[in-house]
């Protein structure tokens, strides 16, 4: 997964638009890479990750999504971070990352099985505030997430005007 950061970091003209990456299987050293290189593909308007089955840890998962903050111009997103290691820092870094995300239509978290809590899963449900969102897909079972993050990602939601498919 070095590579693959090096590889975005060495992209000639960082023109990047779509990227699907499966990385089944990543250490955390590899994925904070991975997420780093992220950085410099600022004309990415489509993007899958699948990190299903990892090592992957929280310091991973909040390099992501400071990562995805520089990518302004993302419309469609689509995380699977199912790791045991990924908890409440990935979760407020997804949230802030988000509402980097103005021009943002279609989202989808699977984050089932992760040591998110209240207080991640209610920063990630603050970021999905968005006026251009219309497609949200949450998946968060078996997480430590209660009634409050329930409440955030509804209050949220409630605010998006173009929203017409909800998944959670």
């Amino acid at each position: 997964a070095t590579s693959i950061g090096e590889c975005f970091a060495c992209c000639p003209n960082r023109a990047i638009t779509r990227l699907a990456v499966d990385s089944t299987g990543i250490s955390d050293v590899g994925g904070r890479a991975m997420a780093a290189g992220l950085m410099h593909c600022s004309d990415l308007t489509e993007f899958a990750l699948f990190w299903t089955g990892t090592s992957v840890r929280d310091p991973a998962g909040a390099m992501l999504g400071r990562s995805l903050s520089c990518c302004v111009q993302l419309k469609k997103l689509k995380l699977s971070l199912s790791c045991p290691g990924i908890a409440d820092e990935t979760g407020v870094a997804l949230g802030v990352a988000l509402n980097t995300c103005a021009v943002l239509e279609d989202v989808s978290f699977d984050l089932h099985g992760t040591r998110i809590s209240d207080f991640g899963g209610c920063a990630l449900g603050a970021g999905l505030i968005g006026p251009s969102l219309r497609v949200v897909q949450v998946s968060l079972p078996d997480c430590a997430i209660g009634d409050d993050t329930c409440a955030a990602m509804g209050q949220a939601l409630s605010s998006c005007p173009e929203l017409v498919k909800l998944s959670l």
